[in-house]
C-alpha cells in the first residue's frame, strides 16, 4: 500500500490563540483611543457624558481596523501542514517541524465543524498532541475552501485504517450543521 499526502493550510493552537489575543487587543486599545479622542475634538471634558452616537461610531471603527489587522495576521500567520499517511503509521510535517505518529500509539483523533466554514483537527497520544484549525469565516482566515474538504478526506482515510485496527469510530451531528467525528482507541 503506498503512501497518500495531503497539503492543508491553517494554523497550530497556539498561533490561533495568538492571533485573538492579538485581535482583542488591539480593539481594546483602538477604541479607548479614538473615544478619547472623539470625546477631545467634542470638547467633552467629563466622561459622565457618554453620548451612545460617539461610544458606537468609535466602536465599530475600531472594530474595523482590528478585523483588518485579523485579515493580516491570518494571512501572515498561515502554515502548511503535510499528512503522510501510511499503513502502520502517519508523519505531519509543518514549519519546520515533522511528527510521527504511529497508528498504535494514537489515543484519539477529532475533527470538530461546522457546515464548510470550520474544522479543528487534534491528534493525541500519551505524550503529545496537536491540534489545527482550519477556517474560511471572517474571524478565522486561516484556509481556503479546498482546504475544509481535503481535511475531510484525510479524516475517512484515518477512519478506514484504524477501524481496522480495533478503534471506535463515532460521529455526532447537531441539527445546526455542527458535528464531531472522533476516532479513539478501544481500552480492554
Amino acid at each position: 500500500m503506498e503512501k497518500e499526502v495531503y497539503n492543508i493550510t491553517g494554523v497550530t493552537a497556539k498561533k490561533e490563540l495568538q492571533i485573538g489575543l492579538l485581535f482583542g487587543i488591539s480593539f481594546v486599545i483602538l477604541w479607548g483611543i479614538l473615544f478619547v479622542g472623539f470625546q477631545y475634538i467634542q470638547n467633552i471634558t467629563d466622561f459622565k457624558i457618554i453620548t451612545s452616537f460617539s461610544f458606537l461610531c468609535t466602536m465599530s471603527i475600531a472594530l474595523s481596523v482590528s478585523y483588518f489587522i485579523l485579515k493580516i495576521l491570518g494571512a501572515k500567520q498561515r502554515e502548511k501542514f503535510i499528512f503522510q499517511l501510511e499503513k502502520d503509521h502517519m508523519e505531519i510535517h509543518y514549519h519546520e517541524n515533522t511528527i510521527f505518529f504511529d497508528y498504535t500509539n494514537i489515543e484519539e483523533i477529532s475533527l470538530v465543524g461546522t457546515a464548510n466554514t470550520m474544522r479543528y483537527f487534534k491528534i493525541k497520544t500519551k505524550n503529545r498532541s496537536l491540534k489545527i484549525r482550519l477556517g474560511t469565516y471572517h474571524l478565522a482566515p486561516f484556509s481556503e475552501h479546498n482546504d475544509i474538504l481535503t481535511i475531510d478526506i484525510v479524516m475517512k482515510s484515518l477512519v478506514e485504517k484504524l477501524t481496522l485496527l480495533n478503534f471506535f469510530n463515532k460521529k455526532v451531528v447537531i441539527p445546526n450543521k455542527t458535528f464531531e467525528h472522533r476516532i479513539f482507541r478501544n481500552n480492554p
